[in-house]
């Protein structure tokens, strides 16, 4: 329920409203009260929940009440008369809004006060009331829970505070921190702007990453003044600085012995920390309440939990335990022993971010403490063991460490070279080619130089040193890997798979070192053009190689290409997407910025050009200060592709002719062909076609054969020329040609070209081909040349995780309205006729007299109508019906397609919402999981967690979801899922075995 629409259209007549809107400290809840005063017509009285005395309420009232109001108290000073007569006041005064604030700051006896007020309230006409609170209401009523805002919505608030495009890389930072709260949000971005580190050049915005991020003094008071009751109370405080140092995953076995108190007592203290909102389902509410405890806590009280804490956990889980040694204040011998207990049971596990992160703590607290001497190995090999293990996944840390390792051993060639190769793969060749300068010209040098190279795309210089300085040499699958890569670009796609197949002979592999040359394989294929191959062997590589997110972040890329080059725009979004999720994980933003300018491409070929021109320009900012001559070159065609689809010829060259300079400077022909096309391609449909022909005859000497693009452009020059009989036999030969298509040169554009050229008058076919492919800038194009209607896709409703309405979250809608939409989708999936008047209130209002149940429904559907349209629901003569909409519910129970999936079923309703499909669902996805993990689907990981969402207690379900991720080698995640089922099981008085090798033996 929204609160301004669940409040609007009060009169003196209607029933009165009471509706509870709760959530976390600085999410909103006061903007929304204050928004909703401000824009409905009642007059209004706020007071806070621990004033309930006469003399307090007197001061909310209008002076010219007070009288009144003051008889009306004398005449029976007790309780009871002061609820009567506040409600004789409010009908006087009413339609009228009466806000009671944060009641979970108020007394039990309060609370109670408050409650049979609203009670009173309701059995009344003409009065809204709004009780607001940082935990949910423990009685029946009208409920609104204010959400934390999602990273999309982060954006949105910060680019409305800006008035201006926020960097993306800052975005994600503030969002990390803030988990979604508005207020804290804002606090940060402030904070940011107040130290420099975000920054306006009066073009643009620009953003550098704090090293030591300090919490804005507003959060932190804030959070204080939520913690100082518990905080004051002994017995709270323990348990609250207990569950602080246990982490973001409390324990309850843990926490309760740390706490000192009795199963009872650690209930009601669990219930008391609920109810002043620190705590939420014995978590706790903002994971910044856990820094400010931590920071705040009575040293000598935080050590010792600490290291009792530490005692038991030490044996059960030395990787957990180590993350207390800050606290408990263990002598340096002790200290550094335990952390390599626990980076020896990290590595056991093969959870390599946690053995270098905390190898990284053993070297750094070995320094901090002066005992070096006590480390058994040297801190330069420690920090270049640990480098090496964080690589595939956090390329930012691993930097770190590098740095740290090379300024103990700058001489160790190893070090160095490890150095150069990760200052290469995040974009930073000046600094690994200066690095690079200082060593001397051994062999590793040879291999630095060829990684340098690689990770620079300068392909042919690479196979001009590989060949004559290396003697076509492959020591090592990273050598064999660049040289690979190289080949395929330069079309010697034998010597290619040769290379590989010579790193698969070096021996004694590791499993990292075979996925580079199976990934670098795909290479082959992908520059064949064999597009749908390439999609399968893409698919295939990343269901097997979740390991290495460096390598499926690549795998993504290559296969959203072939989409995009399929004329499927909607998986290339959805790959590429993928990737900048790894990426914004590892730290690596220039390949995040050229990333995103290819994702600023393909929502282009998806028909939203405005979003594509924000994309492009923020990509654009982060690949020119880093002179990433390739990708800028890349750029400059999407960005040309974008003028050019708004028919702006001056900009439209200027970025194309931009894009040749680009290619030039980098001296790589094959960049320089596909600009050289687009520029031809501007000039042939928008500018000069002699120009365009003479571009022609130069591509031609260069790449020294015709394709498809230059037939396309030869026929549309020849078109403007006057020249149409040679213009149609150049559009038929373009037509006919299978080789490759580049960008805006797909077969699709070709057949418009071809159907405008002809003024074909049935294009009908055509239109609905392209708005299936869902290629909207072709359809928009379809539109301008033909005046065809817009495209007329049904409505689409997504239940599959967070409700969508046309793409759109639904989070603003309200709970009735989502409930109200999914009963009749049920209905609509199992094929009855319709839902009557009072099968609807049966289950949305169950607790309200019929009449009033009656008028709230029907208010109920003109909302929604009016949200979603008015033929949105319809009313039949068997009842209430939702019109033919598309929804992948549908979809996935008729295809069966992994993709549809987002999160659990109506995710925002939970699983007490009544459902009479989601066992059949879940039976659907159990059996699809099962033929998924044969065929080595990349969905299998993520349906999995979904399947053990939807249905938690099941002992089958949460033993396949184990079998699945120790398939997978992910041991974290095991562990995660294990500990939440043994919570589960635990709920309904099932004890499970200790460990999860226990419970699948």
């Amino acid at each position: 329920m929204n609160l301004i629409q669940g409040l609007q259209g009060l009169t003196k007549t209607d029933p009165s409203q009471v509706v509870w809107l709760w959530g976390e400290a600085g999410v909103g809840k006061s903007f929304l009260i204050t928004e909703t005063i401000r824009l409905l017509p009642y007059r209004c009285f706020r007071v806070h929940a621990t004033k309930n005395k006469a003399t307090q309420l007197l001061e909310v009232l209008p002076q010219v009440l007070q009288p009144a109001w003051s008889v009306l108290i004398t005449k029976q000073n007790n309780e009871e008369a002061l609820i009567q007569s506040l409600i004789a006041v409010l009908l006087e005064l009413s339609p009228c809004l009466f806000v009671i604030e944060d009641i979970h700051e108020a007394s039990a006896a309060q609370q109670i006060f408050w409650q049979r007020l609203s009670t009173e309230i309701q059995k009344n006409q003409g009065i809204g009331v709004v009780i607001s609170s940082r935990v949910p209401p423990d009685f029946a009523i009208n409920t609104i829970a204010v959400p934390r805002l999602n990273q999309t919505s982060t954006q949105a608030l910060l680019e409305k505070e800006m008035g201006w495009l926020v960097p993306s890389a800052a975005s994600q930072w503030i969002y990390a921190r803030t988990a979604g709260n508005p207020l804290f949000t804002l606090e940060f971005f402030k904070w940011l702007i107040r130290f420099g580190h975000l920054w306006n050049d009066t073009h643009t915005w620009h953003w550098r990453e704090p090293n030591d991020a300090k919490l804005p003094t507003r959060v932190e008071v804030l959070i204080e003044q939520a913690l100082e009751p518990a905080m004051r109370d002994p017995v709270m405080c323990q348990a609250l600085c207990s569950a602080a140092l246990l982490g973001s995953q409390i324990r309850n076995d843990i926490w309760q012995t740390s706490s000192g108190l009795s199963k009872h007592k650690m209930t009601s203290v669990t219930q008391q920390l609920e109810r002043l909102g620190i705590l939420r389902q014995a978590q706790f509410a903002h994971p910044l309440f856990r820094e400010v405890i931590l920071e705040i806590a009575d040293t000598t009280e935080r050590t010792s939990l600490a290291q009792q804490i530490f005692a038991i956990l030490k044996n059960q889980d030395p990787i957990a335990a180590a993350d207390l040694l800050q606290w408990a204040a263990l002598d340096a011998a002790t200290h550094l022993a335990h952390l390599e207990e626990a980076v020896v049971k990290a590595v056991e596990l093969q959870d390599w971010l946690s053995a270098a992160r905390l190898q990284m703590q053993l070297v750094s607290t070995a320094q901090a403490k002066a005992e070096v001497a006590l480390l058994k190995q040297s801190p330069a090999d420690l920090l270049f063991i640990a480098a090496k293990w964080v690589q595939p996944y956090q390329l930012s840390e691993a930097l770190s460490m590098i740095q740290q390792a090379t300024l103990y051993a700058p001489d160790r060639t190893e070090i160095v070279q490890l150095h150069i190769e990760i200052l290469a793969r995040l974009g930073k060749n000046i600094e690994a080619k200066a690095l690079l300068a200082m060593q001397p010209k051994t062999e590793i040098w040879h291999e630095s130089q060829i990684i340098v190279l690689h990770r620079g795309l300068q392909h042919n210089e690479l196979l001009i040193f590989w060949q004559t300085t290396m003697q076509q040499q492959i020591p090592t699958a990273t050598v064999a890997r660049a040289v690979a890569r190289a080949s395929v670009h330069e079309a010697a796609f034998e010597q290619a798979q040769n290379v590989i197949n010579q790193g698969l002979a070096l021996g004694f592999l590791s499993q990292y070192e075979l996925a580079q040359l199976q990934y670098a394989a795909l290479f082959i294929v992908h520059a064949q053009h064999q597009w749908q191959t390439a999609i399968d062997q893409c698919t295939a590589f990343i269901a097997t190689t979740t390991a290495y997110p460096d390598l499926l972040e690549g795998a993504h890329q290559l296969r959203a290409y072939a989409h995009s080059a399929l004329g499927n725009p909607k998986a290339a979004i959805s790959d590429i997407q993928q990737s900048l999720q790894l990426l914004a994980q590892s730290g690596q933003a220039v390949l995040y910025a050229q990333r995103q300018s290819e994702l600023g491409y393909y929502t282009l070929q998806h028909g939203n050009p405005t979003q594509a021109e924000h994309l492009l320009r923020e990509a654009r900012l982060v690949l020119e200060r880093n002179q990433q001559i390739h990708y800028c070159c890349y750029l400059e065609r999407f960005t040309a592709l974008l003028h050019w689809q708004h028919q702006d010829y001056s900009t439209a060259l200027y970025h194309a002719e931009q894009a040749i300079q680009r290619a030039t400077q980098s001296q790589d022909n094959q960049l320089l062909s596909g600009a050289m096309h687009t520029l031809a391609f501007i000039e042939a449909t928008l500018g000069l076609p002699s120009k365009a022909l003479e571009l022609r005859v130069q591509l031609i000497q260069i790449r020294g054969k015709n394709n498809s693009r230059s037939e396309l452009i030869h026929a549309l020059a020849c078109e403007k020329l006057g020249q149409k009989s040679r213009a149609e036999i150049l559009f038929q030969t373009a037509l006919a040609m299978k080789n490759p298509m580049y960008f805006e040169f797909s077969p699709d554009l070709v057949a418009l070209e071809h159907t405008r050229f002809n003024n074909t008058s049935n294009t009908e076919k055509l239109r609905q081909h392209l708005e299936k492919t869902e290629q909207g800038w072709l359809v928009q194009l379809h539109h301008r040349y033909f005046g065809a209607a817009q495209p007329n896709y049904k409505p689409i409703l997504e239940v599959l995780g967070e409700m969508r309405w046309q793409g759109k979250a639904l989070g603003e809608r309200g709970r009735k309205a989502k409930e109200l939409l999914v009963l009749l989708l049920e209905v609509k999936i199992e094929q009855h006729p319709a839902l009557q008047n009072h099968e609807l209130i049966r289950v949305l209002y169950p607790s309200i007299e019929e009449n009033q149940a009656n008028a709230a429904l029907k208010q109920l559907i003109y909302r929604v109508r009016g949200l979603f349209g008015n033929d949105i629901i319809l009313r039949t003569e068997h009842g209430y019906v939702l019109k033919d909409i598309q929804t992948d519910v549908e979809h996935y129970l008729k295809h069966h397609n992994p993709e549809l999936w987002r999160g659990a079923y109506i995710h925002d309703l939970g699983n007490e919402h009544p459902s009479s499909i989601r066992e059949k669902l879940i039976q659907t996805l159990h059996q699809d999981i099962l033929e998924f993990q044969k065929n080595r689907n990349e969905h299998t990981p993520k349906l999995t967690r979904i399947l053990l969402e939807m249905d938690a207690y099941n002992l089958e379900f949460l033993r396949l979801g184990l079998r699945i991720f120790q398939d997978l080698n992910q041991v974290t995640t095991m562990l995660h899922i294990y500990n939440l089922g043994k919570v589960k099981q635990a709920e309904i008085g099932v004890e499970l075995p200790a460990t999860w090798q226990d419970f699948l033996d």
